[in-house]
């Protein structure tokens, strides 16, 4: 089994307050929605997966079966275009900001093209479950769990934002592939995201940042593009709820 591993600086007391009431409202509050959401949207693994992505699954020896797609992972149709935008163009190095079932497909993908993913989360359940769903894929040396608690920082004119106490860094390469998907935006924000990662991206970066279609994350790059002037925006007909963003002059 692939290992966790423990953020860096836990920050200070509130933060660790913060941190500590974040995971349990996930694991109580969040919990339950979840569950009630599953009974509008998707109630057993592997439902509404089309064949041709099915095919793709069992293709990169993932069991469809194990995999959760609905409320609080990713919808299979977005599944299905990230693999293709990663087919299409393999990366070196992967980001995941949030792990989830994505977490399975990454890794899938870090085997067949042979580069390396680290994936961020501060919610101990999801590291289990990705841990799970990692078993039987032969990634263990392409692929690093990071489980972080949760720190205020700042831009450099002072508004706060929060994020993952993370250890970046570029010894195995910088990141030309980053896919954005938590922290949970209700109960902690994305914002910091992009100011974060922005000194570990390489000059052909491509950042993926899914919910594109919810007002959290549109405000997020918004407010990116006021600090990181010239920032481009691309949205795809095909998939409406993924946005692809690019950093000019990295």
């Amino acid at each position: 089994m692939i290992a966790v591993e423990p953020g860096g600086n836990r920050g200070a007391f509130t933060d660790r307050l913060f941190t500590i009431g974040t995971n349990f409202l996930q694991s109580t509050v969040i919990r339950y929605r979840v569950r009630m959401l599953a009974e509008k949207y998707i109630q057993r693994p592997g439902l509404r997966v089309n064949q041709d992505f099915l095919r793709q699954m069992n293709e990169l020896g993932l069991t469809p079966e194990r995999l959760w797609w609905g409320p609080m992972t990713l919808f299979p149709q977005k599944a299905q275009f990230l693999l293709s935008e990663i087919e299409k163009h393999p990366p070196k190095r992967i980001l995941e900001i949030g792990s989830g079932t994505s977490s399975a497909l990454f890794a899938a993908l870090a085997v067949k093209h042979n580069f390396t993913m680290l994936s961020l989360d501060n919610y101990k359940d999801t590291m289990k479950y990705v841990q799970s769903i990692l078993e039987g894929i032969p990634c263990d040396n392409r692929v690093r769990l990071q489980q972080c608690g949760l720190i205020r920082r700042s831009y450099p004119n002072g508004k706060k934002y929060w994020w993952y106490d993370a250890i970046l860094d570029d010894k195995q390469g910088l990141f030309d592939f980053v896919f954005i998907d938590g922290p949970m935006s209700s109960l902690v924000g994305r914002n910091g995201a992009l100011p974060e990662i922005k000194p570990y991206l390489a000059k052909d970066h491509r950042i993926y940042i899914d919910d594109y279609n919810r007002a959290h994350e549109k405000a997020c790059v918004t407010e990116w593009g006021r600090h990181f002037p010239g920032l481009i925006v691309e949205t795809f007909e095909e998939c409406k709820g993924v946005a692809l963003l690019k950093l000019p002059n990295i």
